[in-house]
């Protein structure tokens, strides 16, 4: 007895083997193998600045030459200073701030497309551009910077409403008001509404549209001050939501503000203690991976999850619940251009670089202390600020220095 096989036939079967194929090899949150090549990456100081008589530093690296780069560093304590790249001091201002200053972020405050506007709070909120000209001050307290209308103009959202800039930062308006939102502590771009604030008195989580409505509130979640936004689905887009509560335990909120899951600190019989929490990054560990991971910072070390909450690898170092400081600055970036990421924390007077395995590939000691704020990555920047291919990591400490590093050459120490 003869057997045919039909053109269709053969078609299923292929399309059968394809998935065959796809099952065993579909992708995995796993990190590489071990015999996945370690990176050799070390830092060397660029330069080091000792600004005396300084207090509350903060550091943002901007666009100083309007090329749609981050070549210039503003620094803020009770001064304002900027540097370029190999650290000229390029302007240095009389007192802004008694007591020092807190936080800055870096705005585009004018259609002319540039990210060169400096915005710092310390007793109020100022506004400099890249010269160093104070602008305009607008109130007090926490703010972010968004362009929340979509009108490729940053918006300043503070305590209690949203101001838009008339006229390239120097007049401002009142695009709303809306006393429910308070305490602002962290923004970050998202697939949801006018992205997500983080109220840690409150205690919950709330998203807001250009008009000031709350698009929804979370339920409380005990003890936050940090959040991140990552795709977590593998859907492309950054909808879902990290929120680590005080004990370690990550709260993932979902398109509605709802809870999705959460992660315990314990997963499997593994235990990972970080003490109390401080800082939380998303972003891809394994760059072939379809999701992001997650990143926590605590007292007592950092802890690499994915999208599910395994435990990639953790990095306890130090004591008790209570052991100051914390890791206030935290960073998933890839810092020599391969395409992979390596994360980088602050804590006290030392910088640490792991490898997206959690190999710690180099530590860095400083004068002074990061994180005197607790305001999540106001210490710390990093940046390709000569515009060499490779990131630079700059840090200021509360004693008044400014600390830039850069990929060292061979033979190069830090």
């Amino acid at each position: 007895m003869s057997m045919t096989i039909s053109g269709r036939s053969i078609y299923i079967i292929l399309l059968n083997l394809v998935f065959i194929s796809f099952l065993f090899n579909k992708p995995s949150h796993s990190l590489p193998s071990d015999d996945y090549p370690v990176k050799n990456i070390k830092y060397a100081k660029i330069f080091e600045k000792n600004l005396e008589g300084e207090a509350g530093m903060t550091v943002r690296a901007f666009d100083l030459n309007k090329n749609n780069g981050r070549n210039g560093i503003a620094v803020c304590g009770k001064k304002l200073y900027i540097f370029s790249p190999h650290g000229t001091l390029l302007f240095q201002s009389s007192t802004v701030f008694s007591g020092g200053a807190s936080k800055m972020r870096i705005a585009k405050l004018s259609k002319e497309g540039y990210y060169d506007k400096i915005v710092v709070t310390g007793d109020s909120i100022k506004v400099f551009d890249r010269t160093g000209i104070c602008l305009s001050m607008i109130g007090s307290g926490a703010f972010l910077t968004k362009d929340l209308n979509g009108d490729g103009i940053d918006e300043i959202i503070m305590d209690g409403g949203a101001y838009y800039t008339k006229d390239d930062g120097f007049y401002w308006d009142q695009l709303w008001a809306n006393g429910d939102i308070r305490y602002i502590q962290d923004i970050q771009d998202s697939a949801i509404g006018g992205g997500f604030c983080c109220n840690q008195y409150v205690g919950s989580v709330f998203a807001v549209d250009k008009n000031g409505k709350i698009l929804f509130q979370s339920e409380k979640i005990p003890g936050i001050r940090c959040l991140a936004s990552g795709d977590l689905s593998g859907s492309g887009m950054k909808d879902h939501i990290a929120v680590p509560a005080r004990d370690g335990t990550i709260y993932v909120l979902g398109i509605a503000g709802s809870v999705i899951r959460t992660i315990p600190m314990s997963i499997s019989g593994q235990v990972v203690d970080l003490g109390e929490v401080m800082s939380i990054q998303c972003g891809k560990l394994n760059p072939d991976s379809l999701t992001d991971d997650i990143v926590v910072g605590g007292r007592r070390g950092l802890v690499a999850r994915d999208s599910d909450g395994n435990i990639l690898w953790s990095y306890i170092k130090w004591g008790g619940q209570n052991s100051a400081p914390g890791i206030y600055d935290l960073f998933i970036a890839d810092l020599n251009g391969d395409g992979t990421a390596e994360v980088v924390a602050g804590k006290g007077n030392e910088i640490f670089i792991f490898s997206n395995r959690g190999v710690l590939l180099d530590k860095l000691t400083i004068q002074g202390a990061l994180g005197r704020w607790k305001c999540t990555n106001s210490t710390m920047d990093i940046a390709d600020i000569n515009n060499d291919g490779y990131k630079e990591i700059i840090a200021v400490t509360s004693e008044g220095r400014l600390y830039v590093f850069g990929l060292a050459k061979p033979g190069q120490g830090n």
